[in-house]
């Protein structure tokens, strides 16, 4: 069953929009992103919009659409995730067929979700990804002080220009970092289990995997220890792919834009060979959440 579910380019891209949606376009995009330095967050917020007495009025229009558009990508984020979820879930069910010969399997036809209230489903799901974000924004509201605090310390003054940023912000704030991540690890494991009760419920006509030997708690162990290293497996290759394309991307976008007129065959080989490293990425983390998928679907199934 784990191979029909793998090698479904279905699975595949249901995984990949649900990685994306969660945050994975930033993970991926950490490879090519820089920060501004002070001279450019100066041109991009006037010297005027931020004075000694704090923000100025004519700065809060602009704070307060930032903080709209950012609430609506959380929504959409939430609600992709959703749809992303159950669309996985029915084809990992729908294309499992249970051992031959075992009589211990559960039974069932075709599994779908077309019966089921898709909009009701996707609610109940979008209610289970808060409810699990809990620990996660709670643990960020109490690191946020610190991190703030080390972050715009090493970005105005920074304690070694030969250590990235973002690793002397972690070794700065290490105890508060390790803090949100393991809520986060926490947070990946309410959101699969809760899930899955909601799925199950709308689709409960499943097929199993055979008789199990281990207890639930030491199956549900065991699959989230199984879930995190599938996740690193599929990811570490592809952010590393893309950080070994983009240095050569970046010199051929840079020599181009001097050059008159510009060289449009290395900008257009950069481009692709840079988009091809991104879509490689995302889809080897489709395929890593597609085995997550399956693990969580019956490996912890009762």
């Amino acid at each position: 069953m784990l191979r029909e579910t793998v090698t479904s380019p279905g699975a595949w891209i249901a995984g990949a929009a649900g990685f994306l949606a969660r945050g994975g376009v930033l993970i991926l995009a950490l490879p090519i992103l820089s920060l501004p330095t002070p001279v450019g967050v100066t041109l991009l917020i006037p010297p005027v919009s931020v004075t000694t007495s704090g923000i100025s009025s004519s700065l809060v229009p602009e704070l307060v659409a930032v903080a709209a558009v950012a609430l609506l990508a959380v929504v959409a984020a939430l609600v992709l995730g959703a749809v992303a979820d159950a669309l996985a879930y029915e084809r990992t069910i729908g294309r499992a067929s249970p051992p031959e010969g075992d009589s211990s399997a559960l039974t069932g036809g075709r599994a779908s979700l077309a019966h089921t209230g898709i909009a009701g489903l996707v609610g109940r799901l979008v209610g289970v990804e808060i409810v699990a974000l809990v620990p996660t924004l709670a643990a960020a509201i109490v690191a946020a002080d610190r991190l703030i605090a080390v972050g715009r310390q090493e970005y105005l003054l920074p304690s070694s220009t030969a250590i990235p940023y973002v690793v002397r912000v972690v070794q700065g704030a290490w105890p508060e970092v390790v803090a949100l991540g393991i809520c986060l690890v926490v947070t990946d494991l309410l959101n699969a289990l809760l899930s899955r009760v909601v799925l199950r419920r709308a689709v409960p006509r499943t097929t199993g995997i055979g008789r199990r030997r281990l207890p639930v708690p030491l199956r549900i162990a065991a699959t989230w220890a199984a879930a995190w290293l599938v996740t690193g497996a599929s990811l570490l290759p592809g952010l590393a792919l893309i950080g070994i394309t983009w240095p050569w991307a970046r010199d051929a976008y840079t020599a181009t834009m001097s050059q008159v007129p510009p060289a449009p065959v290395a900008l257009l080989s950069a481009t692709v060979v840079l988009v091809a490293a991104w879509l490689a990425a995302a889809f080897l983390t489709g395929l890593g959440s597609a085995i997550r998928t399956f693990l969580w679907t019956f490996c912890t199934m009762p």
